[in-house]
């Protein structure tokens, strides 16, 4: 069955553009601080199933990819809605906001996708090949009609910047059941299949190989699922 979540109607609207996978440009950032090889091999895997003779395409791995190189890689592209991979550490910090993908030189918080990408991922397909990069955090000072602090997540923050579809995580993920998962979902969705229907494809594949839920059932598909 093929399930879509929605973060808030505010930070996912519907209506917008979105990216068509077969030509639509392609950024991924990929081991930024060099500690996860499986990373680079899984964008290797990802890059061999796109067509041929591409153009629109740009890879940043280890001290080339740090949050700069992002936020001007996704100017370039503007406004053309794309695909953007992030496959590197996620960190949950006991602040929301300070929740973090590794990047050279630093990491890209939770604050700085507000600050920094808004606007730049109108219509755009953001795959967080990370750990837990869609469990939700309270954050502390901030209330909600229902009592307490408001749930903010990586994958939330993404959406607030424009990202119409979202895969993200809610556990900590395997580094060998993660890339078999992406590779398998992009062969999907590049021979035509809609974001949803090929990230359920690619678990059923996975489950094969991978019983557990644990490796087969960490990511989830967030906003249009096309």
């Amino acid at each position: 069955m093929e399930v879509s979540y929605l973060n808030a109607a505010v930070a996912v609207r519907l209506d917008r553009a979105a990216a068509t996978p077969k030509t639509a440009p392609f950024l991924a950032a990929a081991n930024p601080d060099g500690s996860l090889p499986k990373a680079e091999e899984e964008v290797e895997q990802i890059l061999k199933c796109l067509p041929p003779g591409r153009r629109e395409l740009r890879i940043g791995t280890k001290s080339a990819a740090d949050v700069g190189w992002l936020t001007r890689s996704l100017q370039a592209f503007a406004p053309a809605p794309g695909i953007l991979h992030l496959a590197t550490h996620g960190q949950l910090a006991e602040n929301a906001w300070d929740s973090n993908l590794t990047f050279a030189g630093g990491p890209l918080t939770l604050r700085d996708v507000a600050s920094r990408l808004r606007g730049l991922l109108r219509g755009w397909l953001v795959v967080l090949s990370a750990c837990e990069s869609a469990r939700p955090r309270e954050t502390p000072g901030v209330a909600t009609p229902l009592g307490g602090g408001e749930l903010l997540s990586l994958a939330r923050s993404f959406a607030q910047a424009g990202a119409g579809t979202l895969v993200a995580s809610l556990w900590k993920v395997d580094d060998r059941a993660t890339s078999q998962s992406m590779t398998a979902f992009y062969k999907q969705m590049l021979a035509g299949a809609a974001p949803g229907t090929a990230l359920t494809a690619a678990k059923k594949q996975l489950r094969k190989t991978f019983p557990d839920p644990y490796y087969w059932a960490p990511f989830v598909l967030i906003g249009r699922s096309w």
